[in-house]
């Protein structure tokens, strides 16, 4: 009987001894579980490589800053030749039109700059020019279009063959500093390799305005996003194929990190090639459009968008563009627009959205004459409301021909906000006078040095 208690008491003790042990361990266990919950995100370190701010500064025509190899390339008569051009022009430029478009953002977008934050850019092309020189402030510049990303330049290949990489990219460039769009035609020449191999998607304009604007490229990634919406470098991207959905595409970018003169804050241009119309976000890029959906910018900018956002019901898979534009809508502090945006339609009322309006109306060009607006020729009567705008931009671009609007959200805009209906008014049109025959005029002008 003593050896059976004595057994017992042994057995409850060892049982004992492991559950306190046991409940220690767990004690530890949920401590540091709280810990590692408590610690804040570490931010991303983004290195620095000189190498990317030396090769935008050959392609913009630009001398180097300090010693390193691209000096002897140029020393060559083509980029000698090329860089005189590219820098006549530049300059003309800088103190001509860039210099009324800075004045009148100093004024007119000095409160979104001062917000700092995320441009959204759609329907975008390389036209990284506008989007800084309007927003040079905001933190991020997130830009989309149709055309490929493209690599950075190797250079060395350019230099031992003959190659027309600068006409081309001179052409391409230039065209929209000059005019302030590019035309979808070209871009799906210029910046796909057909007209030089090199030039073979968006980075090289990219980098050659932010060398020409002043900025200093700090470094270059690849980027992409993940089947959760959220953007990564391709280095820790792992693709996983969708055996549901065989249209599903990637959609990949590039990144680049700058610096503006005499500013050391870092700031990133994001570009992404991908199709933006309901069944590109659909059924193409679904993933992109959670990326889409989670992104707060603090302004959207549009310019020369081809009116895509209008229809809504257009025949077609690829003609409607409603969850783009209800993103803009729902998402964005601001929208800067020309006509060729979204509708004045989607921003008429009054308790969610005051609206700025710049320039003249002078409706659509002759290719997009079915996007005429009546109400927004009736707003533009209002002069009270209409301020001057000192330069040409987007489709209309000679200056006394172009318009602006920008309109900032007082107001929660709600899903049922986005059911307003888009009225495309074909029918009626504004009558023929004095200033519709300059129009015309200025149409054919166009049309001409097309």
């Amino acid at each position: 009987m003593k050896k059976r208690s004595l057994l017992l008491t042994i057995v409850v003790s060892i049982t004992l001894f492991t559950n306190c042990k046991n409940d220690k361990n767990s004690n530890q266990s949920v401590q540091a579980t709280d810990t590692l919950e408590k610690e804040p995100k570490k931010e991303r370190v983004v290195p620095i490589e000189k190498k990317y701010n030396e090769i935008a500064r050959f392609i913009a025509g630009l001398p180097q800053e300090e010693n390193n190899p691209l000096q002897e390339y140029e020393k060559t008569e083509t980029w000698k030749k090329y860089s005189q051009e590219s820098n006549r022009k530049w300059q003309k430029l800088k103190e001509g039109k860039l210099a009324k478009m800075r004045a009148w953002a100093d004024v007119e977008l000095k409160e979104i700059n001062q917000r700092g934050g995320t441009l959204f850019y759609p329907f975008s092309g390389a036209d990284f020019l506008h989007a800084q020189v309007f927003f040079p402030n905001l933190d991020e510049i997130i830009m989309i279009g149709l055309e490929p990303i493209g690599n950075p330049l190797n250079v060395e290949k350019i230099a031992k063959k003959q190659t027309n990489y600068f006409s081309a990219l001179n052409k391409a460039g230039y065209f929209l500093a000059e005019f302030s769009f590019f035309r979808t035609n070209d871009m799906a020449v210029d910046l796909t390799g057909k007209r030089s191999i090199e030039v073979d998607g968006t980075i090289h304009l990219i980098m050659l305005y932010l060398a020409q604007l002043d900025n200093t490229i700090t470094y270059y990634e690849k980027v992409v996003v993940d089947t959760e919406g959220n953007l990564i470098p391709v280095s820790e991207y792992k693709e996983k194929v969708d055996n549901n959905n065989k249209n599903k595409k990637v959609v990949y970018g590039n990144r680049l990190f700058f610096k503006r003169k005499n500013d050391d804050t870092i700031r990133s241009v994001i570009y992404f090639s991908a199709n933006l119309s309901d069944y590109g976000l659909l059924e193409e890029n679904p993933d992109f459009r959670k990326y889409l959906e989670k992104l707060k910018p603090t302004a959207t900018y549009l310019k020369a968008a081809s009116y895509l956002m209008y229809s809504v019901q257009a025949p077609g898979k690829n003609y409607n563009f409603k969850i783009i534009r209800d993103i803009i809508l729902k998402n964005s502090q601001y929208v800067l627009q020309d006509d060729s945006g979204i509708p004045l339609s989607n921003f008429s009322d009054d308790s969610k959205w005051q609206k700025t309006f710049y320039g003249v109306y002078a409706g659509p060009i002759s290719l997009f004459s079915n996007r005429y607006q009546i109400a927004m020729r009736e707003a533009y009567r209002n002069k009270e409301n209409v301020k001057p705008l000192p330069f040409g931009i987007g489709y209309q671009f000679r200056e006394g021909t172009s318009n602006l609007m920008l309109a900032k959200k007082i107001g929660q805009v709600t899903d049922k906000d986005l059911e307003v209906e888009t009225i495309e008014e074909k029918k009626e049109t504004p009558k023929k006078s004095a200033q519709k025959k300059k129009e015309s005029l200025l149409q054919k002008n166009y049309h001409k040095q097309m």
